[in-house]
């Protein structure tokens, strides 16, 4: 059974930890601070939770920072700016947790990590806390999400940045957008968001031998906001030396800086789509209610890896939507499953996604796929 220690010098939250009973972990429990050092060499926990801010603290966080596959939460009574600042934690294994005011807190945030399925050595971050639920944990694994189309129109950028938008507002997860659509000029997501022509994929591939400083450059961030973009070269010329290797190197350094990855993947099958699809854990294929297309859309099955996840949204962007009827027939063409139908675009017309106080001029369709959300974070 997986470990988790938690370290805590308050007695009484001790004392009520002490009759908790979890299913797939073994709950060890610690107040002195020199045996977090002995339990974590001798007991190899998978995970640690901090619940201590004293003068200890940066030798703690020194010593764990020599165990990067050790997930840890850092839970406490108010904020800790020493933490928020350490480098120790700058990784995706690590969340912290703010107002942790009673024993109750420990013990839900104990059997949210025991109640995870499978948990992978990757993102804890962020805890994910259900509306109306305040003290209701579930941890958001990080995930790489490509949306794909076999055509150009039917939305798939749309349904790609209600995505990115749908899932900040509910989770608060960093989130980086990767425009792949390379054309001469700029990108429609790079015009309807005004975002600047320079910089971009461009920057990083002409200073790819900078590794992360490049990457920082190239993500073009926008203050008070959870989503960065990394818009398509100005030209097709810096387009054309963008290859896999440099793909692989970029969605590398983007793990290690955000917890989910959107790809807006073209509808193309050429090296650079493909290798993202297989980058990807989650693959997501935009198609209209049309017989052909889902059947098309099986083909890559034989393509992409089994363990990945693949789902079809139907998306009937300018035409009204078919019933419920046919949409059960239509799934049954494909052996992969039909995740979700959005109905015509054209019922949202007069509502836009927001960047802060600004339209953009890109549909607000986020109501519409709240199980397409619950799709990825569930996955």
């Amino acid at each position: 059974m997986k470990r988790i220690l938690l370290l805590s010098k308050n007695t009484e939250f001790l004392n009520t930890l002490k009759t908790l009973r979890l299913k797939n972990c073994n709950l060890i429990l610690i107040n002195n601070i020199e045996y977090i050092f002995h339990h974590i060499e001798e007991q190899l926990p998978a995970y640690v939770i901090l619940n201590y801010s004293g003068k200890h603290l940066p030798g703690i966080l020194e010593f764990l920072s020599g165990y990067p596959d050790l997930k840890i939460i850092y839970a406490i009574n108010g904020r800790n700016n020493h933490f928020k600042n350490n480098t120790a934690f700058a990784a995706s294994n690590s969340v912290y947790l703010e107002n942790i005011n009673s024993s109750d807190d420990l013990i839900n945030i104990s059997i949210a990590i025991d109640n995870m399925e499978n948990p992978e050595p990757c993102s804890l971050n962020p805890a994910l806390r259900y509306p109306g639920n305040e003290k209701h944990y579930k941890f958001l694994k990080q995930q790489v999400i490509s949306f794909y189309s076999l055509q150009g129109g039917i939305g798939k950028t749309t349904v790609a940045l209600n995505m990115a938008w749908a899932l900040k507002n509910l989770t608060g997860a960093q989130i980086l957008y990767l425009d792949l659509n390379f054309s001469n000029g700029p990108s429609d997501t790079t015009m309807k968001l005004n975002l600047p022509f320079s910089g971009g994929l461009g920057h990083y591939i002409e200073n790819v031998s900078d590794g992360l400083k490049a990457f920082y450059s190239s993500v073009h961030r926008i203050r008070n906001f959870n989503v960065g973009f990394i818009q398509p070269p100005s030209s097709l010329y810096l387009s054309d030396r963008f290859d896999i290797d440099m793909l692989n190197e970029l969605i590398c350094l983007a793990r290690k800086e955000f917890n989910i990855i959107i790809a807006d993947v073209p509808n193309r099958t050429d090296a650079i789509c493909l290798e993202m699809l297989n980058l990807s854990n989650i693959v997501l294929f935009l198609a209209g209610a049309d017989s052909i297309q889902i059947m098309r859309i099986n083909m890559f099955l034989n393509i992409l890896q089994p363990e990945q996840k693949m789902g079809i949204i139907i998306n009937n962007c300018r035409d009204p939507g078919p019933g419920s009827r046919q949409i059960k027939k239509l799934s049954h063409l494909s052996d992969i499953p039909v995740v979700g139908c959005i109905p015509c675009f054209e019922e949202f017309r007069k509502k836009f996604l927001k960047l802060n106080r600004i339209n953009t001029g890109i549909i607000d369709i986020c109501e519409e796929i709240t199980d397409l959300v619950d799709y990825v974070i569930l996955s």
